[in-house]
């Protein structure tokens, strides 16, 4: 959710709305800022998806066009802003609405960063902008052995952003204070993937979903059942454009869960993981030598088998490897060399299916199939449980564009009035917010079909109300 005052719902909530207004700022990573102003700006959209289940990352962009008779950002203009923008450039939006008063109600700033060229056509430049979740590109494959729970981990995860290439940045990455109390085995091993794609394994494992919001916060979070993001605005039935079309999920058979079981040390598994030689010391000013193991291993189990013309080491121990940060040899004409043993970390996956556990009227011929490299013996129920809750009550999706609501997000719990006059609550899956000459919008969102304390708009939003619908009172 965006926030917004209760003014600018109020607004919002008006048969004719009054001026939607806008201001976007843009600041450089090689220095400077700037603006455009808001009568060049023609067109701006946010486009988000999400999903409380993690079967994929989200999409969090944005599209803005605005008229450059000044060619600022002109590529084949001598001066142009353009080279820098390639360079890296953050993109900051508000968006307004007037009131009667004459004054103009904002929402709070949004953060985007510009991802790849400016397109500049007939004196219109047109930028794309992402959140920072896309932007966790580096690769992590460094999976610590002390990384004992979900929370853990993720922070580790989060932590690889920074290090080792030329797209360093600090992410701040907000963790679910349940993930700290989930366990990941001794023998799990995290793939060599993007830091994004192993933070969406960690959701899945952990029932969370990934986000950046608006000011660039990564949230890694369970945004459907234990902290979900309700947003108190209504879409009222005249707000919507065209009659919904509703996609209905058709009723699943089982849940088949493929997950890790623990492996109990045994000294009788250790085996040959490390052979590595080298010609160079290795200083602090130098970047650590990643030395990769044959097969991943029980990192407490790693011992060194040999070691040949070093006189100091220093190193970090991973799952797949170790990290040597200072190596000096004895002899500085030769070279150095090293082995090492230990156990692997055997992967014993077993299979289980759950049921839905509907009446045999409602039971599927379909099976919902799940595996993941953190799935294991101590989560798996809790993670088909939740699972099988969301597909169970969120079965029809609608769809239809709408007056717009800048404040309204992926994964928001948000009340829609339906053309037959029940007022329903739903969770936003997929929108797209539009300002051109106003606010326009299009949206998909799952039906909730049971009453969950989590989502009540009573509480935090209890004094505020939309048209006829009080929010106190809903339950």
């Amino acid at each position: 959710m965006i926030p917004i005052s209760n003014a600018f719902r109020a607004e919002l909530d008006q048969i004719i709305r009054r001026r939607g207004r806008c201001q976007v700022l843009i600041s450089y990573e090689s220095g400077g800022s700037g603006s455009i102003e808001e009568d060049n700006v023609q067109k701006i959209e946010f486009h988000g998806t999400g999903d409380p289940l993690s079967r994929q990352l989200p999409t969090e962009e944005c599209t803005l066009s605005a008229i450059d008779l000044d060619h600022e950002w002109d590529p084949a203009y001598p001066g142009s802003l353009y080279e820098e923008t390639l360079k890296g450039a953050e993109l900051t939006i508000r968006i307004g609405i007037e009131t009667e008063s004459g004054t103009v109600e904002w929402s709070e700033w949004v953060r985007y960063h510009i991802n790849g060229a400016v397109v500049w056509k007939n004196n219109i430049a047109t930028f794309k902008g992402i959140r920072d979740l896309a932007r966790l590109g580096n690769t992590f494959h460094q999976m610590n052995w002390t990384d004992s729970n979900l929370g853990q981990l993720a922070a580790s995860v989060s932590m690889a952003q920074e290090l080792g290439s030329d797209t360093d940045y600090y992410v701040s990455c907000d963790i679910d204070p349940e993930l700290y109390e989930q366990a990941v085995l001794d023998n799990a091993v995290l793939p060599e993937n993007s830091v994004k794609d192993s933070l969406l394994s960690i959701a899945v494992a952990g029932c969370a979903t990934l986000k950046t919001n608006h000011n660039g916060v990564v949230y890694l979070r369970d945004y459907w059942s234990r902290n979900p993001e309700v947003n108190p605005c209504i879409i009222r039935a005249d707000d919507i454009m065209e009659q919904p079309s509703v996609e209905v999920l058709p009723y699943a058979r089982y849940e088949n869960i493929t997950y890790l079981s623990d492996v109990a040390d045994s000294e009788t598994r250790m085996t040959d993981v490390l052979k590595a030689s080298g010609a160079t010391n290795i200083t602090a000013s130098d970047e650590p030598l990643y030395l990769r193991f044959d097969s991943p291993i029980l990192a407490s189990s790693f011992l060194f088998s040999s070691q040949t013309n070093i006189r100091e080491l220093e190193f970090n121990l991973y799952r797949t490897g170790i990290e040597i940060t200072k190596l000096t040899r004895t002899n500085s004409s030769a070279n150095w060399s090293m082995t090492g043993r230990a156990e692997k970390a055997e992967t014993v996956s077993t299979t289980k299916s759950i049921d839905f556990l509907m009446s045999l009227t409602e039971r599927g011929t379909e099976d919902e199939e799940l595996s993941g490299p953190l799935l294991n013996n101590h989560n798996y129920m809790a993670v088909a449980a939740f699972r099988l809750g969301y597909l169970r009550y969120t079965r029809y999706l609608y769809s239809f564009p709408y007056r717009g609501d800048p404040s309204i997000e992926p994964l928001d719990i948000i009340r829609i009035e339906l053309l037959d006059g029940t007022v329903k609550k739903f969770i936003v899956v997929d929108h797209t917010f539009t300002y051109q000459n106003g606010f326009s919008g299009k949206i998909a969102a799952r039906r909730i079909d049971v009453e969950r304390s989590e989502h009540n708009y009573t509480g935090a939003v209890s004094d505020f109300a939309v048209s006829d619908y009080a929010v106190s009172d809903e339950g």
